[in-house]
């Protein structure tokens, strides 16, 4: 993951409340392209979130490890967007 300077200016042109950060997933017909090696770990996620929020002014509000995805938030609101309790 890299330049997060160059996604911020992208994104400030938007101006959208939230931003997903999501990464790639080692899933379905992408098997046959790419690596599991470039599905980036959670942690590598969330640095280069914090580095595009900083250059956003936007704040994390949420995450999570194992769908290897950060939201960012313009004015520090969660999602009005509700979580599912659990998984069957």
């Amino acid at each position: 993951m890299f330049n997060p300077e160059g996604y911020a200016e992208l994104i400030k042109k938007a101006s959208p409340d939230f931003v997903e950060i999501k990464a790639y997933m080692h899933l379905g017909f992408s098997r046959l392209r790419l690596d599991r090696s470039a599905m980036p770990a959670h942690e590598e996620v969330l640095e280069f979130s914090k580095e595009l929020a900083k250059h956003l002014g936007y704040e994390i509000t949420d995450d999570s490890e194992i769908s290897r995805v950060v939201l960012l938030s313009k004015d520090g609101r969660k999602s009005p967007v509700k979580k599912a309790s659990s998984i069957d």
